[in-house]
C-alpha cells in the first residue's frame, strides 16, 4: 500500500512517502530525508501488512500487533498490542479496529485510550481518521463520526449511510 505523510506543523518531516512492499519491509523517503534519524524502528522491519502514513506513522504486523513511530518508536496500549486488523493516524490520535469489530483510539504520545461512543465498541468493520475526528464503518452499514465537531463532522448525510463501503478521511 501507499501512503503519503502529510505535514502536521507537530515538528514532524513535513512530507513524504510510506510503503510496504511485498516482503513486508516500510519504507519511507521524500522531504523528510533531510530528518536523518526519521526512520522506522527495527520492530517494523519486517512483517508489515497495513500502515498508516502520517504524523505518527502505524504499522499493523501480521501477527495482529500495532507499531508507532515518530522520530522514534512510541509505546501503544496493551489492547493494541494483538488482534488488530486495520489502523489509522491523524493528529494526535492513532485507531486500531479489532477483530471483534470494536474500535481503539489512543493519543499517541501517552498511550492513552480515548473515549469513543458506544456505537463502535462493536460490529465495526472500516476505520478512518479525519483531521480530528475518527470515522467508524459499521458490518450492517453506515458510518459512525466522533471527535471535534467543529464544521458539522457528528452529522453524517442519510446519503453516507446506506451501502457505504469504506470510509476514507479527509484530512
Amino acid at each position: 500500500p501507499l501512503r503519503s505523510r502529510p505535514g502536521s506543523g507537530t515538528g514532524a518531516p513535513p512530507a513524504g512517502v510510506a510503503v510496504v512492499p511485498a516482503y513486508g519491509v516500510v519504507r519511507e523517503w521524500g522531504a523528510f530525508e533531510a530528518y536523518a534519524d526519521y526512520k522506522p524502528p527495527v520492530a517494523v522491519n519486517n512483517g508489515v501488512i497495513a500502515i498508516a502514513a502520517g504524523e505518527p506513522s502505524v504499522a499493523l504486523t501480521v501477527d495482529g500487533s500495532v507499531r508507532v513511530w515518530s522520530f522514534s518508536e512510541l509505546d501503544v496500549p496493551a489492547s493494541a498490542r494483538s488482534e488488530v486488523t486495520a489502523v489509522a493516524s491523524s493528529g494526535r490520535t492513532v485507531m486500531a479496529l479489532k477483530k471483534d469489530g470494536s474500535v481503539i483510539t489512543w493519543d499517541y504520545g501517552t498511550a492513552e485510550l480515548l473515549a469513543v461512543p458506544d456505537s463502535v465498541k462493536a460490529g465495526m468493520i472500516g476505520i478512518a481518521a479525519g483531521s480530528s475526528h475518527p470515522l467508524a464503518l459499521r458490518s450492517a452499514g453506515g458510518v459512525v463520526a466522533w471527535g471535534n465537531n467543529a464544521h458539522g463532522e457528528y452529522a453524517v448525510p442519510f446519503a453516507a449511510q446506506p451501502g457505504v463501503l469504506a470510509v476514507p478521511a479527509v484530512q
